[in-house]
């Protein structure tokens, strides 16, 4: 059985997995000259559901929020340089 997680650790985690707005995720992604697949490798799911995190049809679940929003920041940062 897991171990509960404190308040302090499941705010960082929220804050951590914070995302832009849907149009806004399709357009770092685009800027960054990376493919869906490409972030789909990185996070360990399927490409659609990437597109489907893009067009906000579909949320992604905690862990997954969390790497989507880690490698966006990672682009983000990329992009901006």
């Amino acid at each position: 059985m897991g171990r509960a997680l404190s308040v302090t650790e499941l705010m960082r985690r929220a804050r951590l997995a914070e995302l832009p707005e849907p149009d806004e995720r399709r357009r770092i992604r685009k800027e960054a000259g990376a493919r869906v697949e490409d972030l789909a490798d990185i996070i360990g799911v399927h490409p659609w559901t990437v597109l489907r995190w893009e067009t906000g049809k579909n949320k992604p679940r905690l862990e997954d929020r969390l790497a989507y929003a880690k490698v966006l920041r990672q682009l983000e940062r990329a992009i901006s340089r």
